[in-house]
């Protein structure tokens, strides 16, 4: 991965490259959430892939199958689960005017100075010993500079599938539209930006 300041750069360049779009994604969320069925608190709290303590990210898949496959694999890492299931919810987020980076692109990938086996590293293991992994500082960059609103990512889970990993800061500065499909109004809210 490049160095901090050359990612400046880079997505600065890539950013001026990119038309805004509209995405449809989905996500798994805990039930004990669904007073805040989108909220990206939880990976501020403990980091993630794309984003360091601190920041937020929302994590989604592009596709139901890929959900599932991420899914899966927490079901069967965390030992507290032991291959169950948390009760939760499968949400479908619709997504508009979003400025996403595809970094499944081997000429995005070459720009950024990384490969697919790096996005999709082992984050945890540096995030443990105190570090932040490539992909980490990517997110900080990302954030910091209010570049980009979302990354599409290779899931590391799902064969072909792919993720969007959505930063609600960015988004809201760029007035894109999250909202919810919830056709019953069974949900407290449906909409998530802009902010009421």
């Amino acid at each position: 991965m490049n160095t901090a300041k050359q990612l400046v750069k880079v997505l600065k360049k890539l950013l001026a490259q990119t038309t805004p779009k509209d995405y449809r994604s989905f996500r798994s969320t805990n039930l004990k959430y669904v007073d805040n069925p989108l909220s990206a608190l939880g990976s501020a709290i403990v980091g993630g892939r794309f984003n360091p303590k601190k920041l937020e990210a929302l994590y989604t898949s592009l596709e139901i199958e890929t959900m599932i496959a991420e899914m899966q694999h927490y079901a069967h890492t965390d030992p507290r689960l032991a291959g169950r299931f948390r009760p939760s919810s499968i949400l479908t987020l619709e997504s508009s005017g979003l400025r996403a980076l595809d970094m499944s692109n081997n000429h995005v990938q070459a720009a950024l100075g990384t490969n697919a086996q790096e996005l999709s590293g082992n984050f945890i293991r540096m995030q443990n010993r105190g570090l932040e992994s490539p992909t980490q500082i990517l997110g900080r960059v990302n954030i910091e500079q209010h570049f980009f609103d979302a990354f599409i990512v290779e899931s590391a889970r799902h064969e072909n599938g792919k993720n969007l990993v959505i930063f609600p800061s960015i988004a809201e500065q760029h007035n894109c539209t999250l909202t919810l499909f919830d056709p019953e109004n069974v949900l407290p809210t449906i909409q998530i930006l802009p902010k009421p």
